[in-house]
């Protein structure tokens, strides 16, 4: 596991830097900092934001006027980025992939989110039902 997938991961990140400069290995040859992620490109593909809690340059979901700037960066209307959710949803962090056990295993009063499963179940019901 890289430095950052800790509880205690900014912490140590942290820590690994002030090392770095009080061994005065910042800016010498052999002696640069390697990306203390998990595994190759964790970096560079959390930069575009496919993490479920942020947009593209860590914009977090929550925060209010996220959606706004990135509307307008993709010129796209924001009343059409927000009907893509359900209501209240789009401010909501999703669960990461190394997480999609407990969207299948929990409970689904457990979770801030309708059911997809019920949903298409009730439709594909509906449709079943009602042909002749």
């Amino acid at each position: 596991m890289g430095q950052t997938q800790h509880t205690t991961g900014n912490a140590v990140v942290r820590a690994s830097n002030i090392l770095m400069l009080a061994l005065g290995n910042v800016g010498r040859s052999g002696g640069g900092c390697n990306i203390y992620r998990g595994h190759d490109n964790v970096q560079g593909a959390t930069d575009v934001g496919p993490n479920p809690d942020t947009l593209p340059g860590y914009y977090p979901v929550a925060v209010p006027g996220t959606w706004t700037h990135w509307a307008r960066v993709w010129n796209v209307d924001l009343k059409w980025l927000q009907d893509r959710y359900a209501p209240g949803m789009i401010g909501k962090p999703g669960i990461t992939v190394s997480r999609w056990i407990d969207g299948v295993m929990e409970k689904n009063e457990n979770i801030d989110q309708d059911s997809n499963i019920a949903r298409c179940s009730t439709g594909v019901t509906r449709r079943a039902s009602s042909s002749p």
